[in-house]
């Protein structure tokens, strides 16, 4: 839960703003050819080879002025400005993702949405007709997080239920090994890592690495040291949760 609030009261803009920083310079004085070894700028500036406190050497690597280690070969965008989802775009997104009817995601007392009629501020979100909310918060809100984790971990929990009850038309847990007990016989599982790569091709529209795989299935081990009745079925829903409250999953 606390990273899911460090994630979410840190999306508010871009580290950098919209105005900040000073163009980089030319690639070089010829007007956007590349320098040797790199890549070309825009005519103008903005951009180049070259960055500010470095020079090229032969193959483009950069050598920064004054010594000390070479910049990462990743970049980073100079203008990043992540933003929360939001209430309307998080209820479709986890529609989409888990197949489900968006008014099936979550409801309040069975009856009321949870994200139009309960969560609608908290989410971003106005109420004109009913609250005189005109405008949404200007940051996030504290209880966003809160909503956020139930609106997933319910969508989730029905997602499970579903693929349970009929899994030759389950979406990702409906061929789990699963015991009379109801316990998985082997995390390890093919099945398991089939699941998991689907949700996560659908959630955040990329493979999973090793080490994503290996963090959502660490959470079984928790779960059946809790002794709660069907681990397999707590273990699914918790890991559906897992995905659908990463930063990928919740920032654009």
């Amino acid at each position: 839960m606390a990273c899911l609030v460090a994630a979410l009261t840190g999306c508010g803009g871009g580290s950098s703003g919209d105005g900040g920083g000073d163009p980089a310079p030319d690639a070089s004085a010829n007007g956007g050819m590349p320098a040797p070894g790199g890549a070309p700028g825009p005519i103008g500036g903005g951009g180049g080879s070259t960055p500010v406190g470095g020079t090229p050497i032969d193959g483009g690597a950069i050598v920064p002025v004054g010594g000390g280690e070479p910049p990462p070969e990743n970049f980073e965008a100079t203008r990043a400005n992540l933003r929360f989802k939001g209430a309307a775009r998080l209820r479709e997104d986890f529609g989409r993702i888990l197949q489900l009817p968006t008014d099936a995601l979550c409801k309040e007392l069975g009856l009321y949405d949870c994200v139009t009629e309960i969560h609608q501020i908290a989410l971003g979100g106005v109420e004109p007709y009913k609250a005189n909310i005109f405008v949404p918060f200007p940051g996030v809100a504290v209880g966003a997080p809160l909503a956020v984790e139930r609106l997933a971990l319910s969508g989730c929990g029905e997602r499970v239920r579903r693929d349970r009850a009929t899994p030759d038309a389950a979406v990702f847990f409906g061929r789990l090994p699963v015991d009379a007990a109801g316990a998985l016989s082997t995390i390890d599982a093919p099945e398991v890592d089939a699941a998991l790569t689907r949700l996560f091709r659908e959630a955040l529209l990329r493979e999973p690495t090793r080490a994503d795989l290996d963090v959502v299935k660490g959470l079984y081990a928790d779960v059946v040291a809790e002794g709660g009745p069907e681990p397999a079925r707590t273990w699914a829903t918790l890991a559906c949760t897992t995905v659908l409250t990463t930063t990928e999953a919740l920032l654009f």
